[in-house]
């Protein structure tokens, strides 16, 4: 579990099309988003930005504890045959 506290603000667009989708249920991953992406920071130290423009993935702008510009992409799961959105 992570000891940082993430509160994503996930615009209603964003979170409308993940729900839309016919192909599979990922109003779990959604719930589990903070939590996912507050183990990302915890694990390797990040400092969250911006999000940008969120279609089917969760991309933040981010920054390392040394202060290197990177990017963290949280994305839905895929089924196991590996077949995506």
């Amino acid at each position: 579990m992570s000891t940082v506290t993430i509160d994503l603000c996930l615009p209603e667009a964003f979170r409308n099309r993940i729900l839309a989708t016919k192909r599979r249920d990922w109003s779990s991953w959604l719930d589990e988003l903070p939590e996912i992406v507050a183990s990302c920071c915890d694990r390797w130290e990040l400092r969250l930005g911006e999000a940008f423009d969120l279609s089917w993935n969760y991309v933040v702008a981010a920054e390392t504890a040394g202060g290197t510009p990177c990017v963290l992409k949280a994305e839905p799961p895929v089924q196991p045959d590996g077949e995506g959105v």
